[in-house]
């Protein structure tokens, strides 16, 4: 899903992520040091993961687990580095073809440097707050069998969690309503688990196009096909 420049058209992107988890390796430590001075001038703050005073954190998310981040100086681009994992976010989001080479960038360093065969989890995820202007984007009723029970006049708020298999992975989506305050959040997160590491670059374009497609669902025809024209406008970014 890209990201039209908003001069164009209103866009209900929030944030956008794509992550790959591996077998947990503690050379990650030594490797991170050295990718910090190769990104510093792109992203130079560090961001480090804080616990919470007398918080006991369950399984997934304990201290060595949870990623050093490195931001840009307004901390609205990341990325993220943990023992068994490498992440990438954008809350300003240049489009899928520059985003997905700068992450794969970075991606084939650590897999190159560290021997990674095998990941246990690839995935993208899409943000979306659909309020104001694009609130009126929307097909309504809506269409997906997940939303059909929000054109119930007699449901004002509502918030859900979906998982279904979707191509060659599944797709989570949750949702937070508020009819009232003509608000819809829709997160995407397409994903495929333990699958060899060669597989990551198509797996990431397909899971991006799994989400587009879903996307688009949900919106009037006429909205969709300007997003569609600025997209090939802007050379398929």
């Amino acid at each position: 899903m890209d990201q039209p420049a908003e001069k164009f058209i209103p866009i209900p992107l929030v944030e956008m992520s794509i992550e790959v988890r591996f077998p947990g390796d503690l050379r990650v430590e030594q490797w991170r040091a050295s990718f910090q001075q190769r990104i510093r001038d792109r992203y130079p703050k560090l961001l480090v993961p804080v616990l919470q005073p007398g918080a006991v954190p369950h399984p997934g998310h304990a201290p060595h687990l949870m990623p050093l981040r490195f931001a840009d100086p307004p901390e609205l681009n990341m990325v993220g580095v943990a023992i068994n994992s490498l992440g990438l976010i954008k809350k300003v989001y240049p489009g899928w073809r520059e985003t997905v080479r700068e992450f794969l960038d970075y991606w084939e360093d650590l897999r190159r440097d560290l021997g990674i065969s095998q990941v246990t989890h690839v995935g993208v995820r899409f943000q979306n707050l659909f309020s104001g202007r694009t609130w009126a984007a929307l097909r309504q009723p809506f269409p997906q069998s997940y939303l059909r029970w929000a054109s119930d006049e007699n449901i004002v708020a509502h918030e859900g969690t979906f998982r279904f298999k979707r191509g060659l992975g599944e797709m989570v989506v949750r949702i937070a309503l508020n009819k009232e305050d003509r608000k819809l959040l829709m997160d995407f997160d397409a994903f495929g688990r333990n699958v060899d590491a060669e597989e990551v670059p198509e797996l990431l374009d397909v899971y991006h196009s799994d989400i587009e497609s879903e996307f688009l669902s949900l919106l009037r025809q006429d909205y969709a096909d300007k997003l569609l024209a600025l997209k090939a406008k802007e050379g398929g970014i």
